[in-house]
């Protein structure tokens, strides 16, 4: 059980690790992540996630199921909702800082 949450958190949130949003005063024009590319698979790898928990969670009470295989489909299940719910803050905040990195580089190149 620990290893699969220690091996969700490494893998939830790539925009929380890759996104670089724009510095909060920048001397030069401002160089970070201007690609969507990785908020949206942030948000691909949530509803995976999501389709997931869904699905083991419905499977858990299917009648004459194993009550540890029941346990063991729940726990996945919720892991699984979890790790959607991170992917999908993970592409939020991800997208946000790409889209203030855009205008920050469009209010420099601008003159402001």
């Amino acid at each position: 059980m620990r290893c699969l949450a220690v091996v969700l958190a490494a893998v939830t949130g790539c925009s929380f690790a890759f996104v670089d949003g724009p510095p909060k005063t920048p001397s030069t024009r401002p160089v970070c992540t201007t690609g969507k590319g990785i908020p949206l698979l942030d948000s691909l790898f949530g509803t995976v996630e999501l389709a997931t928990g869904v699905i083991y969670l419905s499977g858990a009470d299917t009648p004459g199921l194993d009550s540890g295989v029941a346990s063991q489909m729940q726990t996945i299940g919720v892991l699984s909702l979890v790790s959607a719910a991170v992917h999908y803050v993970a592409a939020l905040s991800g997208n946000s800082d790409v889209n203030r990195c855009l205008e920050a580089q469009a209010q420099w190149d601008a003159g402001k």
